[in-house]
């Protein structure tokens, strides 16, 4: 139970300390039903979230944070929430993260994820994290191994941003992509109606499952992500990589569409028309997308490896300064 004191007290030395503690925050942001019940609390935190929203544009961040739901449609909360949505950050407006069976198996905090399997016959599965609070990611979650916050999942990968078509929301693209990447599903001919943009995240989306990489999704459904301005109701999706497997990724992700076009084109796998409708990003109904698919994703495979390769020589005949003294 809170009272209408404690909120008054707790504003106060917000504004005179810059913060409250972990269990202060809680005490507040676990109490939102209770305080919407009664005009005397309603009245009080609406300085608490006015003070709140005063420090966000100040561009301050403390544990005042987590006092912020992002859904709830509280009128005493609003200033906040206008506040944040308008100057947060990703890390301040993230409320959902998709992990694979990979990254799930390196994490400490495993209870606060949701195991996901589209398919008993398929064995692959992704975890989920969700929720309306601000600042999720560098929230403290006290485990029997310590205390971590997401953050520290989010440090060790690289981030890639998503570029999801205009009629998909930004969680739905993220799931699916999640649900290739991890191996839950199977491309198959009726998966989604595609255009250009789609298959090549998918395309993407079905090599990172056949490398078995490490890698998260973070969703930011609220402003702008951590690479590219997005609509305050439906932001960008972020593909996370861990680092060691970054430059394997990135040339990956700068083999074209076009590229992969001429791929298919040279194995017959699609014919001239076909390609000429997916490079109009408008393919075809019976588009090959399954076969499509599988050779891209061997190309990829080929083309990195073989870069990958090209550089490891190249960085060896650099440094061994025989060789320059012969050519001398």
């Amino acid at each position: 139970m809170i009272d209408a004191g404690k909120i008054e007290q707790l504003t106060q030395k917000l504004e005179t300390q810059g913060d409250i503690t972990i269990e202060e925050a809680d005490e507040i942001y676990f109490s939102k039903q209770e305080i919407n019940s009664s005009n005397e609390l309603i009245n009080a935190a609406k300085n608490w979230y006015e003070v709140v929203a005063q420090k966000i544009k100040q561009g301050q961040r403390g544990n005042f944070i987590f006092t912020v739901d992002l859904s709830v449609h509280f009128e005493f909360m609003e200033p906040a929430q206008r506040a944040i949505k308008k100057y947060g950050n990703f890390q301040d407006l993230c409320d959902t993260i998709m992990i694979n069976q990979k990254f799930y198996s390196l994490i400490p905090f495993k209870h606060l994820f949701n195991k996901v399997e589209m398919n008993p016959r398929v064995p692959g599965r992704y975890y989920t994290m969700r929720t309306s609070r601000a600042g999720m990611l560098y929230y403290p979650f006290t485990t029997n191994l310590g205390t971590y916050t997401i953050s520290q999942l989010m440090d060790k990968p690289a981030p890639f941003t998503l570029i999801k078509p205009r009629t998909w929301g930004a969680y739905m693209f993220a799931e699916k992509f999640f649900e290739i990447a991890s191996g839950a599903q199977e491309i198959t001919q009726d998966l989604w109606n595609f255009n250009d943009r789609e298959i090549s995240c998918f395309i993407m989306s079905d090599f990172i499952r056949h490398n078995s990489i490490s890698c998260a999704a973070a969703v930011d459904l609220h402003s702008i992500s951590c690479a590219a301005a997005a609509d305050l109701h439906n932001g960008k999706p972020i593909l996370l990589v861990e680092k060691e497997k970054v430059p394997f990724v990135k040339k990956a992700w700068d083999i074209s569409l076009e590229e992969l076009i001429r791929n298919a084109l040279t194995q017959n796998i699609i014919n001239k028309k076909e390609a000429q409708s997916l490079l109009g990003g408008k393919p075809e109904y019976d588009f090959p997308i399954v076969e499509f698919t599988k050779a891209s994703t061997q190309y990829l495979n080929e083309m990195v490896k073989r870069k990958m390769e090209w550089k490891s020589t190249r960085e060896k005949v650099e440094n061994e300064d025989t060789w320059f003294e012969e050519i001398r």
